[in-house]
């Protein structure tokens, strides 16, 4: 599953989380913004190195 295929607010939660992961790595700037935009037109697998994504995935 996409993460643009879950809810608006699940997708807010997932940009929030991968925000800080990826800040906790040292990314900044425009290679922060790069890392998040990719993250978010991932698929929900393609992200579960960086957050919990068990609270998203869908039973």
């Amino acid at each position: 599953m996409y993460i643009n295929q879950l809810t608006t607010n699940q997708q807010e939660e997932i940009k929030n989380e991968l925000t800080q992961s990826l800040l906790s790595i040292g990314l900044e700037g425009e290679e922060l913004n790069e890392a998040i935009e990719n993250g978010m037109d991932s698929k929900l697998n393609d992200v579960s190195e960086l957050i919990n994504i068990n609270n998203y995935k869908k039973y």
